[in-house]
């Protein structure tokens, strides 16, 4: 069986606190990145670069790509 999260990240469906959420999300982020031997400093580094540059997309290529291609950073 597979398991699925779904994230209402807006708060559309239920209010929450972004902020307390982003702190719990990036620290389970970075505890299990810390299994791929990745330095958790370079690689949140490079994640919330990533991340914000999904949220400066002008639509020239997808944000799986923009994702992606901060990986070599690494």
């Amino acid at each position: 069986m597979k398991s699925v999260f779904l994230f209402d990240l807006d708060s559309t469906l239920l209010q929450m606190d972004q902020n307390e959420f982003l702190k719990m999300y990036f620290k389970l982020v970075e505890k299990r990145i810390a299994k791929f031997k990745y330095d958790p400093v370079t690689f949140m580094n490079v994640f919330a670069k990533s991340a914000n540059s999904m949220v400066k997309n002008d639509g020239k290529i997808t944000n799986e790509q923009l994702f992606w291609n901060y990986r070599k950073c690494l």
